[in-house]
């Protein structure tokens, strides 16, 4: 009697590992939806990629429209910076790549994302 209860109960688990794993893989599998090339989905998702980029570019063509040089002639870096900062953000952007960075990741992330997630 014990070796046949001993035998259904490790049965039983095995069929609960299975139920489990069957379980997970509907999960997975839910998350896909067929559908045709051409959907609204493909076609917004293609939007993305191709229009996702444009702030970026937009902003580097805007940052290097600028006089990199300063106006009094000085090539120290701290001069530069107090320039930049005392002259234009644009200017600011383009002597400093560590705020362009910051700035651009904030364009993207911050403000693009959202948008993207109100989609």
């Amino acid at each position: 009697g014990e070796e046949k209860e001993l035998g259904g109960s490790l049965l039983k688990r095995n069929a609960d590992r299975k139920q489990n794993l069957a379980d997970l893989k509907t999960w997975w599998d839910g998350a896909f939806q067929r559908h045709s090339h051409s959907s609204a989905k493909n076609i917004l998702n293609a939007a993305l990629v191709i229009f996702g980029a444009l702030p970026t570019v937009g902003i580097a063509v805007w940052v290097l429209s600028c006089n990199p040089t300063p106006n009094n002639g000085n090539v120290d870096d701290l001069h530069t910076m107090k320039e930049a900062y005392e002259s234009s953000f644009r200017s600011l952007l383009y002597w400093s790549p560590l705020f362009l960075i910051n700035f651009v990741f904030f364009i993207n992330v911050d403000i693009i994302f959202y948008i993207i997630g109100l989609l």
